[in-house]
């Protein structure tokens, strides 16, 4: 650019004041496209008036100026790793009861014949009722033994043979009404295996 081109030093100072306070006017408005086609005259005009230093000038201030847009970081999704659940464990064989229920028929079986129990004096029928009811007790204990299943069975089977001894030993009311009660659990329980155990009145 000539030197014979340019405006003197007063023109040349009154465009550059006129530059700088048009932009910072139009700083505080809303400019959309109106402000950048006008921020772009002024610095073409600035170009042609004194050459780069009010562009420069007016270049900075509108960066300055400018807001930066910053891209907000996007998530990063991260698949979530399925649990799997653990397999269950098999379950155990189911321990058989054969023995245990052999041993509760035979226990009721006893019970019976010592329900039904009767000597030729009360010292014979004390003596057989004793000897059947050891053997309700023993058989009882091993089907409990057996499986523990056989718990409630054999508790059953043991207080019937124990009410029917102690009836024996001391004829109550009471003791009369101990052993048609536990008789009657007995006759249930019993039943359930097949075998029929009834308190014989007499």
């Amino acid at each position: 650019m000539n030197d014979n081109e340019r405006f003197d030093e007063g023109r040349s100072a009154a465009w550059r004041q006129a530059v700088v306070e048009t932009a910072r006017k139009d700083q505080t408005r809303a400019g959309g496209r109106n402000r950048v086609g006008l921020v772009v005259g002024l610095v073409v005009a600035a170009l042609v008036v004194s050459g780069g230093g009010v562009a420069y000038a007016l270049n900075a201030n509108l960066l300055e100026s400018a807001p930066i847009a910053t891209a907000s970081p996007t998530p990063i999704q991260r698949e979530t790793p399925s649990t799997t659940p653990a397999p269950t464990p098999p379950l155990t064989s189911v321990p058989t009861d054969d023995v245990g229920r052999q041993n509760a028929i035979e226990a009721c079986t006893a019970l019976q014949e010592m329900f039904t129990v009767s000597g030729t004096s009360e010292a014979d029928t004390k003596s057989t009722a004793a000897m059947l009811g050891a053997q309700v007790v023993e058989a009882a204990e091993r089907a409990q033994a057996a499986d523990v299943q056989w718990s409630g069975t054999s508790q059953t089977l043991i207080t019937a043979q124990g009410a029917l001894i102690a009836y024996l030993d001391n004829n109550t009311p009471e003791g009369v009404h101990l052993l048609e009660s536990a008789a009657a659990q007995a006759g249930t329980t019993c039943s359930a295996l097949g075998v029929s155990v009834k308190l014989m009145q007499g």
